[in-house]
């Protein structure tokens, strides 16, 4: 199926794109956020002459620098097409294709909800997905993912899993887009952890960072930890997991009660870094992404 300016599905068509299967999928022209998506969908993949029209001669393309822009306009449009398949006409507008989606599929389920039926259905997106990612459209096929993901959060998995997979969304865009994860991770660990207890070991009046009292040494019980330890080090043995850098075992945070808040943000820290450690490496070797496409 081709689709041009001029011929295309008017603005009050809606699709049933549930069964639909094709081979290729072609964007013809991407248009505003509010417009159209105009794609050509190949079902026959046999004859690559098939993919143009009988009067169509195929010509050779230039290669296509895709630019972030260029590849969120895309995603957009085809997240626009997908939201053709609710019917929403109460639905706010919204900045994000993504979001306009979302909202049109809550007030869709909505109506349909009474009835003891779901509109979502998982098949349009991992058609759309598969199919980009045949085209070579890795990064705007990962949008349509994270799209598929979002709605599954709401209708498909329990109200306890949610907040979860709230933080999965929000934070690491569940792992499909490494550079997320790998910012988190160096933010807390560079800027949180590392600033936090270079603090603690230089910048308070009463130690906070002591030595540990081993035997043959001449550390005093509660003597300030200084240059025994890299602030920098230290932060990324308490945050990573299974990692042993020999810091923890020179100094740890005093048990004086007056400290209380720094063992809590220690607590935490290490808690955060058991949960983001796993997700970033996950996500950069592609084993969290392969996983959730396949």
């Amino acid at each position: 199926m081709a689709s041009r300016p001029g011929c295309s599905w008017g603005p009050g068509i809606r699709l049933k794109l549930n069964g639909f299967e094709y081979d290729r999928v072609e964007t013809e022209g991407v248009e505003g956020k509010d417009k159209i998506v105009k794609p050509r969908i190949v079902k026959d993949n046999t004859d690559p002459k098939k993919a143009f029209n009988e009067t169509e001669t195929a010509k050779p393309e230039k290669p296509k620098i895709r630019t972030s822009k260029r590849v969120d306009e895309t995603a957009d449009a085809h997240i626009g097409w997908l939201t053709r398949q609710y019917d929403c006409p109460q639905a706010k507008p919204h900045k994000h294709a993504r979001d306009r989606l979302i909202a049109c599929a809550i007030e869709a389920d909505s109506a349909k909800s009474a009835q003891g039926e779901s509109v979502y259905e998982p098949q349009p997106y991992e058609q759309l997905a598969r199919a980009l990612h045949n085209e070579g459209k890795y990064e705007v096929a990962k949008r349509i993912t994270l799209a598929k993901l979002s709605l599954e959060r709401r209708f498909v998995h329990h109200q306890w899993i949610r907040p979860f997979l709230c933080i999965m969304e929000k934070w690491f865009d569940y792992g499909l887009f490494p550079g997320k994860s790998v910012t988190w991770f160096l933010m807390l660990w560079l800027l949180v952890g590392t600033s936090a207890f270079y603090i603690a070991n230089y910048q308070v009046d009463e130690p906070v960072l002591v030595r540990h009292l081993v035997a043959g040494t001449l550390a005093l019980p509660g003597q300030r930890c200084g240059e025994e330890i890299d602030s920098l080090w230290y932060a990324l043995d308490v945050f990573v997991p299974g990692l042993d850098l020999k810091q923890e075992d020179r100094c740890s945070i005093t048990t004086r009660d007056e400290a209380w808040s720094w063992r809590a943000f220690s607590v935490i820290y290490e808690i955060l870094g058991a949960i983001v450690t796993p997700i970033m490496l996950l996500s950069v070797t592609g084993m969290l992404r392969r996983y959730i496409e396949r």
